[in-house]
């Protein structure tokens, strides 16, 4: 995958590709995200996290990957979920 040329090999947000966004990459260490459908402060569903991942956030200058298959979206949103510890004390909820 290519997701540490912006979010970095560490999941930190400080890949080289990055630092020409207009907006920072996500920082995956800190497990803070910004969805609608999840309140501030809390994980968000293992569902929004792949719709992320496939279909992109055009306002911030990621891709989408639409190219994956469903078991590879979910492969990608655990491998984000391993870059912070909020992860491991939170109940799972995957599809």
């Amino acid at each position: 995958m290519r997701c540490a040329s912006c979010h970095g090999p560490d999941g930190s947000g400080n890949g080289s590709a990055g630092r020409a966004l207009k907006v920072p990459p996500r920082d995956f260490r800190t497990a803070e995200f910004r969805y609608s459908s999840t309140p501030a402060g809390e994980l968000p569903s293992d569902d929004d996290l792949m719709a992320t991942v496939r279909d992109g956030r055009i306002d911030n200058g990621m891709p989408a990957w639409n190219t994956l298959t469903p078991d590879d979206l979910h492969a990608v949103v655990q491998y984000i979920k391993t870059f912070s510890p909020r992860w491991a004390q939170a109940p799972s909820s995957a599809p």
